[in-house]
């Protein structure tokens, strides 16, 4: 098991798949920042049991239907970007190995992994009747950012859809790919469609604050993905007077502790870390004003 959580936070997976597996329900081995789903084999029976480690980053369920004939077509023909789920496996020497972790995929992604459907909108704006879905309060072409290296993000809580959602407002471009979109019309209702987001899911199920939605974000638009979304840019503190030094790192405490009190995340060490850091040169600034007013 120590070995199991050793490769996941060196190599950041966003899937880990182990077959053979004979777990128990008293010793289920859970890894910080992955869902489990696993299915023992029997007692009694040769091989069978998997374990199926996804990153939290994504929106997963669990589908108890396994002896679906659909879902058994399923596993060996639905396409990841003209390749399949098998070839994704990582072997010793591999392609995949040397290029350090699966999150490098390069952006954009397929539209159907990123983009709520049609559908889903309706059904949860309880909108069904009239075709909409979740829209955002402005169109995309209104707010444009120049850079095509930057996205704008908008993080939308409107009382009427009872729950916040993210959508992509410029550049959609960079993160998802529309080359299965065929229409004018269907390319519009793409870019004002909220995103497939871990955290916009739990929403009404856990406790969920602004800074997982930003952790999300943050781990979808970086590429590599970061071990820790919320690293600090102390280069930017450097920058500032000493009165706003002052006032940028005390804000970045307060934020970082509440990062850190709100849960258990992959990335607390990372943040308490930095958290140390900031508070340090904080005060240390501030022992040295004192001084000089004396």
């Amino acid at each position: 098991m120590a070995d199991l959580i050793s490769i996941s936070r060196t190599f950041d997976y966003h899937v880990i798949a182990i077959s053979e597996t004979w777990f128990r329900n008293d010793s289920v081995p859970n890894i910080d920042g992955y869902s489990l789903y696993c299915k023992d084999r029997q007692d009694g029976r040769r091989g069978g049991g998997v374990a199926i480690y996804i990153a939290d980053v994504f929106n997963s369920h669990e589908v108890n239907q396994f002896y679906s004939n659909l879902l058994e077509k399923a596993w060996p023909l639905h396409p990841v970007e003209k390749r399949f789920y098998q070839e994704t496996v990582t072997e010793e020497g591999s392609e995949e190995e040397e290029n350090g972790s699966f999150n490098d995929k390069p952006l954009p992604r397929l539209c159907d992994s990123l983009i709520m459907s049609r559908s889903t909108q309706q059904r949860l704006s309880g909108l069904t009747f009239s075709g909409l879905g979740l829209l955002p309060a402005s169109p995309s072409e209104s707010e444009v950012v120049s850079e095509s290296s930057s996205t704008l993000f908008l993080i939308g809580a409107y009382s009427r859809y009872k729950s916040p959602y993210v959508w992509i407002r410029s550049n959609h471009h960079r993160i998802v790919s529309f080359t299965d979109i065929r229409t004018y019309q269907d390319l519009d209702e793409v870019k004002d469609s909220p995103l497939k987001l871990k955290s916009i899911s739990n929403w009404h199920h856990k406790d969920i604050h602004l800074w997982d939605i930003l952790s999300d974000i943050i781990r979808l638009n970086v590429q590599p993905t970061p071990k820790n979304p919320f690293a600090v840019d102390f280069s930017y503190f450097d920058a500032l007077s000493p009165n706003y030094f002052l006032l940028a790192t005390g804000a970045m405490v307060h934020f970082l502790n509440c990062v850190l009190t709100s849960g258990e995340h992959s990335y607390n060490a990372d943040v308490t870390e930095d958290l140390n850091e900031v508070m340090r040169r904080h005060f240390m600034l501030l022992n040295t004003m004192v001084s000089k007013n004396r």
